[in-house]
Parts: structure tokens; sequence; C-alpha cells
């Protein structure tokens, strides 16, 4: 049977699906997801467009999960999740080489880790939230996000705290909105959060002080949204971008602003946030990609390096950039033909 393989473009988190013979139908598509649910129409909504490629994961033969036995003791880990086989690939850094792939998940979409080098793997038709030490092969602990179907994730860098932002409601096929789930030191049952902009939640990530920043679409337009959850608040408030970027495709702190990916164009932008307003400060571009997914930005001895999810001619990898200077990718890690999430997990003392 002919491969299959997954392209995105941004458009305010839509999802649309094609057959490996060109494009079919959106009915004809969705009918093909594994377990058809609210899900679908939220992808659908939620700005990744699948081309050659359907996620199918949970019905295809499942091989066991593996991990190289050195892999624990290497430094650097980079977490790539592939919602199309329902698998996490573990690489390491720098060389890009496979090093494990953790097998057995019903879609997992995005990925995160705290300071100890904790990865945690956002599953959305399981509603659930795993979490592996290290270099582990199985989970340690598993958080229930009950009732909905989470994408991104982050942690707080000053409380441990876990944040999950959850698309919608996975309730009797009804297509309730999402919200932000907060895990108390990633443990126990979350309390809930929501932004008076955002309807269908995407991804988030946490700066140095705690603040909680998060991208999604409105309800009737599907349009682009960003917000800020500050740190020790309660209330989520809406944050107006100067720089009309399109969909927004990944969010991550750089150390110094705010990182916006955007998928359409394959460029990450930087916005300076103060108070309800962020205003773009520079802009890395991807030469020669089609389209951008989950982004990681690492800090390394001589500059940042930039992995990110992207496709061009349908074929999709991790590619690395200079960050924030971008350009040409200075490596490609071809290991995840369908990559989405991308996370580093650090090995601590």
């Amino acid at each position: 049977m002919r491969s299959c393989r997954l392209q995105w473009t941004a458009a305010g988190f839509t999802i649309a699906l094609f057959g490996c013979n060109g494009p079919i139908g959106q009915n004809d598509a969705l009918a093909r997801v594994s377990q058809p649910s609210p899900l679908a129409g939220a992808l659908a909504r939620l700005g990744v467009r699948h081309e050659y490629g359907t996620f199918e994961g949970a019905n295809l033969p499942r091989a066991q999960s593996w991990v190289s036995p050195d892999a624990v003791d290497r430094a650097h880990l980079l977490y790539v999740t592939d919602p199309t086989v329902g698998d996490v690939y573990i690489l390491s850094l720098p060389t890009g080489k496979l090093v494990g792939k953790l097998t057995g998940f019903n879609q997992p979409l995005g990925d995160c880790v705290d300071q100890k080098g904790d990865v945690f793997v956002t599953i959305a038709q399981s509603a659930q939230i795993r979490v592996f030490k290290h270099g582990a092969r199985q989970p340690y602990d598993v958080l229930d996000d009950h009732g909905y179907y989470p994408l991104g994730c982050a942690v707080d860098p000053t409380t441990g705290n876990l944040a999950v932002a959850n698309i919608n409601s996975n309730g009797n096929g009804s297509n309730t909105p999402g919200n932000l789930a907060i895990y108390s030191d990633a443990k126990g049952k979350p309390k809930f959060y929501s932004a008076p902009n955002i309807y269908q939640y995407g991804w988030c990530t946490y700066d140095n002080k705690g603040n909680l920043f998060i991208d999604g679409t409105s309800h009737h337009s599907n349009a682009p949204e960003f917000a800020e959850l500050p740190a020790h608040q309660k209330n989520v408030e809406r944050i107006s971008l100067d720089t009309d970027i399109g969909g927004y495709e990944a969010v991550q702190w750089d150390g110094s602003n705010v990182a916006v990916g955007a998928g359409e164009s394959a460029t990450v932008y930087q916005f300076h946030i103060s108070g309800r307003r962020g205003t773009a400060v520079g802009s890395t571009p991807l030469k020669g990609e089609q389209s951008l997914l989950g982004i990681w930005i690492q800090t390394a001895s001589k500059g940042q390096n930039l992995y990110a999810s992207v496709s061009v001619h349908s074929i999709g990898r991790v590619g690395v950039y200079h960050y924030p200077a971008g350009g040409k990718s200075i490596d490609d890690f071809y290991a995840v033909v369908n990559p989405w999430g991308v996370t580093e997990s650090d090995k601590t003392p």
C-alpha cells in the first residue's frame, strides 16, 4: 500500500485531510479518522492541513516501545510526536540519531518538559497527559484530562505547575469551547481557566516569571487569537499583537520574548509583551519551507538553535536552524515522517 505523508499549513488552526491519490472531500477524510469525534471537526478548524495522511494510529499494528540502553545517560534528547502513527520519537542531540520510540498513543499531539527533564505528552483521543523520565521507556505518571482534547502544554519554571491547552470538549458529539487546565505541581486534578477571546485552544508557553501565553481561534470567524494568564492571577486576558502574521502555529518563550510561529509563511516572530499588547521585535524566516508546526528553541553555548516541525514537497522532518537568524536549515532529522510537537529533555545531575 502506498505510504501517506502529512503536510501542514496554518489557517488559524484548520485541518483539511487529503488522500494518498490526491485531495478528497473533507467529510470522506474525516470519516477515516480512527475514532470519529468532535476532535476531527475541531482539528478541521484548528489550522493544520493534513496532506497525504490521516490520524489512523489507533488502528495500526503496534510494535513495542524501545529505548536505547544508553539513552538515559545522553545529555540532550529531542522528543517528537507523530499523531499519524501514534508514536513519540526520541532523537539524540546534536546528531539527530534515533535512540528510542514510544508507542501505544492514541493521537499524541503536543509535548513539553519541566526543569528536571521530565517529558509530558498530550494524547488527544485518550484525554491524557503521560509523563516520562529522561530516557525512560514507560511513563511514571498519567494525568487525567477527562472531557477534553489536549494539544499544547507547558511547565511553569517558577512553580512546577503544568498548563495544558484543551482544543475543545469531547463529550457526546458536542462542540463546546476548550480551556486551559492547570495542574498544580503537575499532579492530581486540574483547575480550568478560559480566555474571553479564545474558543479553541492550541499551544501555550510560560515565560521565566510564570506568565502563561496561549494561542487559539475565536468562535465565529476562526480568527487567530492570543491571550495571557498572568502569574498568580485567575483571569485570562486578551493580548493584541501589532502584526498580522496569519494563523498561529506554535508559541515558546525564547528567553527574552514570546516566539510565535506562523505556519503558512514558515516564520517565527518575536513579540515583546507589555500590558495587553504584543509588539513584534524580530522574525526568523525558515528559508525554503512550506509549513511550520511545533518548535523548540534550545539555548546553546554559542548561540541558540531552533528545532521545528516543517515540511516541503509533502515530506515532513525536524529542521535545525540558527536562532534568531533563521535562513536555510543547518541540519535535518528525517527519523520522524510526520512530526508535530517538539521538546528537549536535558539530563540533570
